[in-house]
């Protein structure tokens, strides 16, 4: 039979507060990932010390090697439902150093892409100006899709005209935009639509932009952004 090993620690990983706790006592976590150096990323469920242990959304959250924990994603009112009290963040990658990327879904139906780290917290991520939210319902709205060891994230933003904006992030959150631009990628209404989607960790960035402007049904055009800035 197997040995318990009394002197082992075992840190207790997740949210456990009157958010995350039902009036009975229920709680839940679970772990999604965890890196080499023993950053692990997980989420919560939300209860609100009700008597029903009814979710109401789940926060994300990073832990270190020693068991501390750090909420992540964002928990303010633009990203709590007015109705329900639902808050939902959901991560999308972690890189080696244990740096994440993800995003918290907005009370409006839109969506904030975020950074974050145990030791520097949360950040957010893409395009919020008049060209990229405004009063259009569902805005702003930015996705996020990849991330290197370097801490640079790829992603892209949701425009008000119905286009897409393509963007790199770097490790400080100054943005580069990127894609196609020519006339055959964009609409006769001068829409163009460009998604970031993967990079490596020589800084190679690969994505499509949509012909005449159209992203979501049209045809696609791939492309291979060198750490130079060129475009092929």
């Amino acid at each position: 039979a197997a040995e318990q090993n009394s002197f082992q620690p075992i840190a207790r990983l997740g949210l456990f507060d009157a958010e995350h706790s039902a009036s009975h006592g229920l709680q839940t976590s679970t772990v999604w990932r965890m890196t080499e150096s023993g950053i692990t990323a997980g989420y919560s469920t939300r209860y609100l010390g009700g008597a029903s242990p009814t979710p109401r959304g789940q926060s994300a959250w990073l832990a270190d090697a020693a068991g501390n924990v750090v909420q992540v994603g964002f928990d303010n009112a633009n990203h709590t439902d007015p109705g329900t009290s639902e808050q939902e963040s959901v991560f999308v990658r972690i890189n080696a150093d244990g740096v994440a990327i993800g995003y918290t879904e907005r009370a409006n139906g839109g969506r904030t892409a975020w950074r974050a780290s145990i030791s520097g917290g949360t950040v957010r991520l893409g395009l919020y100006d008049g060209e990229h939210g405004g009063s259009t319902s569902g805005l702003p709205y930015s996705v996020v899709n990849d991330i290197n060891d370097e801490g640079v994230a790829v992603g892209a933003s949701r425009r008000a005209d119905g286009g897409v904006t393509a963007w790199i992030a770097g490790p400080a959150g100054a943005l580069t935009i990127v894609g196609l631009f020519d006339e055959d990628h964009t609409s006769s209404t001068g829409v163009q639509a460009s998604e970031a989607t993967e990079i490596n960790n020589d800084g190679y960035v690969i994505g499509q932009s949509g012909y005449e402007g159209d992203y979501d049904g049209g045809t696609l055009t791939p492309w291979l952004r060198d750490p130079m800035g060129g475009l092929t």
